[in-house]
């Protein structure tokens, strides 16, 4: 199973719809203390009797606030579906649904950390 990010900047290998080895944020500061890190994804599999093929993809988009310790993640919205591949994440506007949504509130969607929303098509 790959994890591929795909950019919104149009890095050089950072290939849209296909499994490539560049995995490309884009991040923006909002002042001293405030930053977000957006992104596309993709989720490849592959198995010894099936070939890679792309099982979900979606869009990314997570806050960080700087502290006395560090940067910490306040927040992290991830949206599944490839009706939100491709749409800037924090554009998206989505409304929860469908049983992908369900399943990953109730697991917790597996990060556990600050906020985090999941929304499924």
């Amino acid at each position: 199973m790959r994890l591929d990010i795909d950019g919104v900047l149009g890095i050089s290998g950072d290939l849209a719809y296909s499994c490539d080895p560049v995995n490309a944020w884009a991040v923006s500061f909002a002042g001293a203390t405030k930053a977000s890190a957006t992104g596309f994804f993709e989720v490849f599999e592959k198995s010894t009797a099936v070939p890679l093929w792309r099982s979900d993809s979606g869009s990314i988009d997570i806050e960080f606030t700087k502290t006395g310790a560090g940067w910490r993640m306040s927040e992290m919205h991830i949206r599944f579906g490839s009706s939100f591949y491709g749409l800037a994440p924090a554009n998206a506007g989505a409304v929860e649904h469908g049983p992908a949504g369900e399943a990953a509130r109730l697991r917790g969607a597996g990060f556990g950390v600050g906020k985090l929303s999941t929304t499924s098509i």
